[in-house]
């Protein structure tokens, strides 16, 4: 913090004359501010000159408030600590915060209502990237196990239009299936984002289906299953008036509205043999995730009440 408004007023040569002269200022030692500087200029908040010999704050006109709030996001995405990948469901309040989380705020002068708000966008901009990320993972390795087990025809759609509403078309003979993959790594609860478009695509598609794939440490396919669209779809959020329209939703999935593998491929023109054993290797062994449910007739999941819950996002799904 200290660096970001010396530099912004400032050169870095006349900041360390500023530094070494002020009582106050060498409470830390040189080592710590060299290191600290080294740290900003990594995350892109100081940047050097043409001349190499200055450096400039990134951060002009704003104000130490605000200054502090980049910093307090900047620590935050850097240190990324554990329990920011579910922030967006434990953090209601300033009294949900976690004490780490409440000491970094009161250290870089963030209020803590604030910190929460701050909070929500950094988790926002990273489970973003980290699902597109995983997102095309879990896509490449149900291609490859398709393409290796299918006696049909695998086409990976999205890499050439990512605009069709799925990801995915297998075709044998004369029967096509369009199919929306969402991936996880997560062990625990089963969250996926649906664009307004592909909820639209799948309202209008009697071949398109919902796939979800988990993938494992080493991000290999460890489980796939088709979840009951039909059931969650009727829990989508709705325009209630033509200035307003929701563009993105994200669904809770409970267990039972999933079955394990593809079971809508029993039956085909040809027979799939070789990935029914593929995806039955994968219900062998203990998947390690809890929304994956155990191997059991489709009957008997069947007739469950709609629980998902749904929030509108400001990205697509």
């Amino acid at each position: 913090m200290r660096w970001l408004v010396l530099l912004g007023a400032d050169s870095l040569s006349r900041a360390w004359l500023l530094i070494r002269s002020s009582g106050q200022l060498m409470d830390l030692s040189q080592t710590q501010y060299v290191t600290a500087l080294e740290w900003l200029e990594s995350l892109g908040l100081v940047e050097t000159t043409v001349a190499g010999a200055q450096r400039s704050r990134v951060l002009d006109g704003m104000t130490e408030d605000e200054i502090a709030e980049v910093m307090f996001a900047r620590c935050l995405a850097d240190w990324s600590p554990a329990w920011l990948a579910d922030s967006d469901s434990l953090l209601r309040s300033a009294h949900d915060l976690p004490v780490d989380a409440s000491s970094l705020a009161e250290t870089v002068g963030v209020d803590l209502e604030r910190a929460v708000a701050v909070i929500r966008q950094v988790h926002g901009r990273a489970d973003l990237e980290r699902r597109g990320l995983v997102g095309a993972m879990g896509e490449a390795e149900l291609v490859k196990l398709l393409t290796e087990s299918w006696q049909g025809d695998v086409n990976h759609s999205s890499l050439l239009d990512d605009g069709l509403g799925y990801d995915v078309r297998l075709r044998l003979e004369d029967t096509v299936w369009h199919l929306e993959v969402k991936t996880t790594t997560r062990r625990g609860r089963l969250t996926v984002y649906i664009s307004r478009h592909e909820f639209e695509t799948s309202s209008v598609d009697p071949s398109w289906r919902l796939i979800v794939v988990g993938l494992d440490e080493t991000c290999k396919l460890s489980a796939v299953a088709t979840v009951g669209w039909t059931e969650l779809r009727s829990a989508a959020p709705l325009d209630h008036h033509d200035s307003a329209r929701w563009e993105s939703a994200r669904f809770e999935i409970a267990p039972h509205f999933l079955t394990p593998g593809l079971p809508f491929l029993t039956g085909t023109g040809g027979s799939p043999d070789l990935l029914t054993v593929a995806l039955s290797t994968l219900d062998e062994g203990p998947s390690g995730f809890a929304w994956m449910p155990s191997t059991r007739p489709s009957s008997e999941r069947a007739g469950h009440a709609v629980e998902p819950q749904q929030r509108l996002e400001e990205f697509g799904g």
